[in-house]
């Protein structure tokens, strides 16, 4: 996959997208208009990896298996986003370790 458009900390997002950070490796959920965040306190490069479609409404709990393979949101802490293929099940989040729920934001289906 090519490498799209990368932006600066403090830059203004143009469109909801999910970002990594080239310094560290957090990938982050990011919507239009907001400002791209530091990254453990310092400056980071983020990079496009994927524009967000519309998430699902429906929340999955932990150990359920997902209906669609993607990327998945902790809806927690909203901090953390991990893949899921289709069948498999949610674990509990590694960011803010909760038994949480977890939401489609992009769907590899």
């Amino acid at each position: 996959m090519p490498v799209k458009d990368t932006y600066n900390t403090g830059k203004t997002n143009p469109e909801s997208a999910i970002y990594y950070c080239k310094e560290c490796g957090n990938i982050i959920p990011l919507s239009k208009d907001e400002r791209f965040p530091p990254c453990h306190g310092g400056a980071a490069t983020w990079v496009n990896v994927g524009v967000a479609g519309v998430a699902d409404k429906e929340t999955i709990g932990i150990s359920k298996q997902t209906p669609k393979s993607g990327l998945y949101l902790c809806v927690g802490c909203h901090a953390q986003v991990i893949p899921v293929a289709r069948g498999n099940r949610t674990p509990p989040c590694g960011k803010c370790r909760k038994n949480t729920a977890w939401r489609l934001v992009i769907s590899a289906e």
